[in-house]
């Protein structure tokens, strides 16, 4: 999946990293995983819209932004048939030692399919390849669906973040997954 860069790739990864593009079966369904570009960006914020019943918590702007950071930070998108069905978002966090995931979004009708899970363990062996002790996120206080799948995976609540949601003022749970070596 991630492999050291041989200095050919055009998007490093903490500068370092290069990802494959690759295709994967997911539960018998084939699904492509690929670096995001800025023309996946409407899509993404569409996912986001789908997620969270018409409002997206990040804006085209934030995207483009984060796509424009390579050196920190990458974004991977999930097709299948040529559609996005889900992305992530991650950015290695040096002062805290950790690869954090800034977004994670799957259409509501391919939620529960192992795609979200699928990405999780990604980040897991990204995490490892680096060498990083964990693995970090929040998540609402109210997604029960998410929280009970970050916490089959490992990731354990360390913090109750009070207000963190900009729309609804709603908690957020900061979790953590400490990554075995």
């Amino acid at each position: 999946m991630f492999s050291k860069s041989n200095g050919r790739s055009n998007h490093p990864l903490m500068p370092f990293q290069v990802f494959e593009s690759q295709t994967v079966v997911i539960r018998e369904n084939w699904f492509t995983i690929r670096y995001a570009q800025a023309t996946d960006i409407e899509q993404m914020v569409a996912i986001q819209e789908a997620v969270y019943d018409g409002y997206s918590p990040w804006q085209a702007a934030d995207f483009s932004f984060e796509l424009r950071h390579p050196e920190d930070r990458i974004y991977l998108v999930v097709e299948h048939e040529n559609r996005l069905v889900a992305f992530i978002g991650l950015v290695q966090r040096a002062w805290y030692h950790d690869l954090h995931i800034t977004n994670l979004a799957v259409l509501p009708i391919w939620q529960g399919h192992g795609i979200g899970a699928f990405l999780l363990k990604m980040v897991q062996k990204l995490g490892e390849e680096l060498n990083l002790p964990a693995t970090s996120l929040e998540v609402r206080a109210s997604n029960h669906i998410a929280r009970h799948l970050y916490e089959k995976i490992g990731y354990q609540t360390i913090a109750i973040i009070k207000e963190y949601y900009r729309d609804n003022h709603e908690d957020a749970l900061s979790m953590v997954l400490n990554i075995d070596r």
